[in-house]
Protein backbone atom coordinates (compact mmCIF):
# COMPACT_ATOMS: atom_id res chain seq x y z
CA UNK A 1 0.00 0.00 0.00
CA UNK A 2 1.42 3.06 -1.09
CA UNK A 3 0.22 6.55 0.60
CA UNK A 4 0.80 9.55 -2.20
CA UNK A 5 0.77 12.77 -1.14
CA UNK A 6 0.96 16.51 -3.05
CA UNK A 7 4.08 17.02 -1.30
CA UNK A 8 5.52 13.97 -2.04
CA UNK A 9 4.55 14.59 -5.74
CA UNK A 10 5.24 18.41 -6.03
CA UNK A 11 8.20 18.73 -3.20
CA UNK A 12 11.84 19.89 -4.01
CA UNK A 13 12.70 16.47 -3.20
CA UNK A 14 11.08 14.27 -6.32
CA UNK A 15 12.85 13.92 -9.11
CA UNK A 16 10.61 15.23 -12.02
CA UNK A 17 10.25 15.10 -15.81
CA UNK A 18 9.59 17.32 -18.63
CA UNK A 19 8.98 20.99 -18.33
CA UNK A 20 7.93 21.11 -15.11
CA UNK A 21 6.91 24.39 -13.63
CA UNK A 22 6.15 25.59 -10.22
CA UNK A 23 3.34 28.61 -9.15
CA UNK A 24 0.88 29.43 -6.85
CA UNK A 25 -2.70 28.95 -7.95
CA UNK A 26 -4.95 31.69 -7.39
CA UNK A 27 -8.13 29.91 -6.84
CA UNK A 28 -9.80 30.62 -3.25
CA UNK A 29 -12.37 27.82 -4.02
CA UNK A 30 -9.25 25.08 -2.84
CA UNK A 31 -10.35 26.44 1.19
CA UNK A 32 -13.38 25.19 2.27
CA UNK A 33 -14.36 27.02 5.54
CA UNK A 34 -17.59 25.47 5.76
CA UNK A 35 -17.95 21.77 4.86
CA UNK A 36 -18.89 21.60 1.09
CA UNK A 37 -22.71 20.51 0.29
CA UNK A 38 -24.07 18.90 -2.72
CA UNK A 39 -26.34 21.51 -3.80
CA UNK A 40 -24.66 22.56 -7.82
CA UNK A 41 -22.24 25.65 -7.89
CA UNK A 42 -21.62 27.96 -9.79
CA UNK A 43 -19.51 26.58 -12.53
CA UNK A 44 -15.31 28.13 -11.42
CA UNK A 45 -12.24 27.36 -13.09
CA UNK A 46 -11.40 25.50 -10.02
CA UNK A 47 -14.24 23.36 -10.27
CA UNK A 48 -14.00 22.96 -14.24
CA UNK A 49 -9.86 22.23 -13.45
CA UNK A 50 -10.90 19.22 -11.07
CA UNK A 51 -14.88 18.35 -12.75
CA UNK A 52 -12.81 15.12 -14.29
CA UNK A 53 -12.56 13.63 -11.04
CA UNK A 54 -16.67 13.34 -10.72
CA UNK A 55 -16.43 10.88 -13.94
CA UNK A 56 -17.35 6.83 -12.88
CA UNK A 57 -14.18 6.30 -13.65
CA UNK A 58 -12.23 8.00 -10.23
CA UNK A 59 -15.41 9.06 -8.42
CA UNK A 60 -15.52 7.34 -4.57
CA UNK A 61 -12.10 5.65 -5.74
CA UNK A 62 -9.04 5.82 -3.63
CA UNK A 63 -6.35 7.67 -4.89
CA UNK A 64 -3.34 5.17 -5.84
CA UNK A 65 0.09 5.51 -7.18
CA UNK A 66 -1.25 3.18 -9.96
CA UNK A 67 -3.90 5.72 -10.78
CA UNK A 68 -1.72 8.95 -10.67
CA UNK A 69 1.03 6.91 -12.88
CA UNK A 70 -1.58 6.37 -15.27
CA UNK A 71 -3.05 10.07 -15.41
CA UNK A 72 1.08 11.02 -15.86
CA UNK A 73 1.25 8.36 -19.01
CA UNK A 74 -1.82 9.68 -20.66
CA UNK A 75 -0.85 13.22 -19.68
CA UNK A 76 2.76 12.43 -21.74
CA UNK A 77 1.39 11.27 -24.71
CA UNK A 78 -1.14 14.52 -24.55
CA UNK A 79 2.01 16.63 -24.67
CA UNK A 80 2.76 15.15 -28.27
CA UNK A 81 -0.14 16.32 -29.85
CA UNK A 82 0.35 20.06 -28.50
CA UNK A 83 -1.07 22.19 -30.91
CA UNK A 84 -3.87 20.24 -31.94
CA UNK A 85 -7.65 20.80 -31.35
CA UNK A 86 -9.06 17.84 -28.58
CA UNK A 87 -12.00 17.00 -30.80
CA UNK A 88 -13.66 13.43 -31.63
CA UNK A 89 -10.99 13.06 -34.50
CA UNK A 90 -8.17 12.97 -31.74
CA UNK A 91 -10.05 11.11 -28.99
CA UNK A 92 -10.47 8.30 -31.72
CA UNK A 93 -6.83 8.10 -32.92
CA UNK A 94 -5.93 7.96 -29.18
CA UNK A 95 -8.16 4.94 -28.79
CA UNK A 96 -7.55 3.38 -31.33
CA UNK A 97 -3.42 3.97 -31.49
CA UNK A 98 -2.58 4.69 -27.58
CA UNK A 99 -4.40 2.49 -25.46
CA UNK A 100 -2.31 0.94 -22.87
CA UNK A 101 -4.79 -0.60 -20.08
CA UNK A 102 -6.42 -4.11 -19.83
CA UNK A 103 -9.90 -2.36 -20.34
CA UNK A 104 -8.58 -1.72 -24.04
CA UNK A 105 -6.58 -4.86 -24.89
CA UNK A 106 -7.83 -5.90 -28.39
CA UNK A 107 -6.63 -2.10 -29.94
CA UNK A 108 -3.61 -1.41 -31.11
CA UNK A 109 -0.90 0.27 -29.00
Amino acid sequence: RYLLSWNTLLGDDTEKHGNIVKFNLTCPAHTHPQEPTTEKEPEDACHNRWGFLRLSEFKDEKVTLKMVQDMKERLNLLEEFEGHRIDERLVMHLTKHHCATDDCADHDN
